[in-house]
C-alpha cells in the first residue's frame, strides 16, 4: 500500500503516522565539510526557527529546530510540511542527499520527528481474532473520495507469456499483425491499466511480473553485508524467505524503538519495483512502516502483514540512481505488541534463469532448461510459483488456470472488495470479415452469453 508522499508531510495524506523526510539532490556525496557548510550558510541566511542541534552522517543530514507544535500543527497540519519545504529550500546550496528535520519536544527535549507532533488518528480495530479472514487496512482518509478506488483491490492478468511447448520455450501465440501478444498485452496492463488503477485509489495485484528490470537485487535479513539492526531484534524458529531465517521485533504505539535497515546495490540508474518477503500471520504488524530513500527523496509505505500467503508483497516503483538504495522498516505502530517481519527485499523483477526456485518443487517438471528471459515476458504457471504458491494444492494447475487461481491464492484469507480482470487480445481472420473493437466479458461459470452478460457495458 504505496502512499507516493514525502516522509513527515501532512496526515490528511498518510496512513497512520509519517516518517521523517528524505531528499536527494543529485548532487555529489558529501564530505566531512558538510557539518561546516551548513553553518556558514545559516550564519548569512539564519533559518527561521532555532537550531538545537546538527548531525552529520556521510551524506545525510539531520537537522533539530526549536518550533513549537503549535506551528507544525497548524493548517491541519501542513504546517509541518511548510516547514520541511522552507528547510529544504534554505540548505539546497548544500551537498546532501538525505535531509532530516526534527523539532524539539517541550515536554522531554528530545528531538522528534515533526510527524510525532501531528495528531494521530484512531487506531485500527480488528474484530475476533479467531476468524481467519481479515479486512486490510485501509487509509482513513478514502472515505472523503466515495467515487475513487481506495479500498478495492483488482487483480490484474495480462494473458499469455513464455511457456514451454516440450523441446523449446516458445511464446503462447504467434506474431500477428506485428506483434506478439504475449508481450503486448503486459505492455498495455503494465504502462497503462495499473498506473491508471492505482492513480485512482485501488490496490492492484497483477498475475505476472509488473517490473521490466532485468536486474534483480535481493538484501536478506541473514547477509549482514546489506542488513543492519537497531533495538530488540529477535530470530523466529520458523523458516524465512529461502529456506534461511527472519527477524522480528514488536511494535510500539510510541516513538519507534527497533529500526532494521537494508541496503540493496543498484546495477543502473531507473525505475524500479521494491518488494518485501513477509511471513503473513494474524498477529503480524497492520502497519509496517517503511521508509524508501530513493532518487526522488523518501517515501513511506505502510503494508499490512497480517494478510496475504507467504510471498513477495509489493512496496512500490521507486526512481534510483546507480549505488547504494536504502530501506528502513521501524516498530511504530497503531497497535502494541504485535508482530514485526524483517526478512528479504527484492529490487526488480529479474531474470527467469533458474527451474529450482519453487515453493518446495521445481517450477517446471518438464522443462530442461530455464528460458533466461524476463520474468514480466514469462507465463503465470511458473511466475506464481517462483512467488511461492504451491502448485500441488491447486487441482487442473496449467498456464490458463494459474491466472485466476494465483488471484485466489493471493485473495485467500482475507475480506476485502475485489475483482478478477483478465485482459486478453485476440486475432480475427474468418470469412474475409474484418472485425475490429473492444468487447467485455463477464464469466460465472454458467453457459450463458458472456457478451451480454450484466456490467460488461460498465467494463468497456
Amino acid at each position: 500500500m504505496q502512499r507516493l508522499i514525502k516522509c513527515g508531510l501532512s496526515v490528511l495524506v498518510a496512513v497512520l503516522f509519517l516518517g521523517v523526510w528524505g531528499l536527494a539532490t543529485g548532487a555529489a556525496p558529501a564530505g566531512p565539510d558538510l557539518r561546516a557548510q551548513f553553518f556558514s550558510l545559516v550564519d548569512n541566511e539564519p533559518l527561521p526557527w532555532p537550531v538545537e542541534s546538527v548531525q552529520v552522517t556521510s551524506s545525510t543530514l539531520a537537522i533539530c529546530l526549536d518550533v513549537t507544535p503549535a506551528v507544525l500543527q497548524a493548517a491541519e497540519g501542513l504546517g509541518a510540511e511548510e516547514v520541511e519545504e522552507t528547510v529544504a529550500r534554505a540548505l539546497m546550496p548544500l551537498e546532501w542527499r538525505v535531509l532530516h528535520v526534527l523539532a524539539r519536544d517541550p515536554a522531554s527535549g528530545e528531538c522528534r520527528p515533526l510527524s510525532d507532533f501531528l495528531p494521530r488518528p484512531a487506531p485500527h480495530v480488528t474484530g475476533q481474532t479467531e476468524v481467519p479472514r481479515l479486512t486490510p487496512a485501509v487509509a482513513p482518509w478514502a472515505a472523503t473520495f466515495p467515487r475513487s478506488l481506495a479500498g478495492k483491490t483488482v487483480y490484474v492478468s495480462a494473458g499469455h507469456g513464455w511457456q514451454w511447448n516440450g523441446t523449446a520455450w516458445r511464446a503462447q501465440r504467434p506474431p500477428y499483425e506485428e506483434i506478439i501478444e504475449d508481450h503486448n498485452n503486459a505492455e498495455v496492463v503494465t504502462q497503462f491499466l495499473i498506473p491508471y488503477l492505482e492513480n485512482a485509489g485501488a490496490t492492484v495485484i497483477p498475475v505476472r511480473e509488473r517490473d521490466w528490470n532485468a536486474a534483480r537485487i535481493i538484501a536478506d535479513n541473514d547477509d549482514l553485508t546489506t542488513y543492519t539492526e537497531s533495538g530488540s531484534w529477535y530470530t523466529s524458529m520458523l523458516t524465512g524467505y529461502a529456506g534461511g531465517s527472519y527477524r522480528f521485533a514488536r511494535t510500539v504505539t510510541e516513538m519507534a524503538t527497533a529500526t532494521a535497515t537494508w541496503t540493496l546495490t543498484v546495477p543502473q540508474r531507473g525505475n524500479y519495483a521494491l518488494y518485501a518477503w513477509v511471513d503473513s500471520d494474524l498477529n503480524r504488524a497492520r502497519d509496517a512502516h517503511y521508509i524508501i530513500h530513493h532518487a526522488g527523496g523518501c517515501s513511506p509505505v505502510y503494508l499490512d502483514q497480517r494478510i496475504r500467503p507467504e510471498s513477495w508483497r509489493y512496496l512500490g516503483t521507486f526512481p534510483c540512481y546507480t549505488g547504494p538504495l536504502t530501506v528502513t522498516l521501524d516498530n511504530h505502530s497503531s497497535v502494541a505488541g504485535d508482530y514485526l517481519i524483517a526478512d528479504a527485499l527484492r529490487l526488480g523483477g529479474g531474470q527467469f534463469n533458474d527451474l529450482t526456485a519453487g515453493a518446495g518443487q521445481p517450477i517446471s517438471t518438464t522443462a530442461t532448461t530455464p528460458p533466461d528471459k524476463p520474468w514480466w515476458e514469462t507465463a503465470t504457471f511458473y511466475y506464481s510459483q517462483w512467488m511461492g504458491l504451491d502448485r500441488e494444492e491447486w487441482p487442473y494447475f496449467s498456464d490458463v488456470t494459474a491466472r485466476p487461481m494465483y488471484a485466489r491464492w493471493q485473495h485467500r484469507g482475507v475480506e476485502e472488495d475485489a475483482i478478477y480482470l483478465s485482459w486478453h487480445t485476440n486475432g480475427y481472420n474468418g470469412h474475409n470479415t474484418v472485425v475490429s473493437g473492444t468487447v467485455s466479458y463477464v464469466y460465472n461459470n454458467s453457459s450463458e452469453d458472456y457478451t451480454r452478460s450484466e456490467g460488461r457495458m460498465e467494463l468497456q
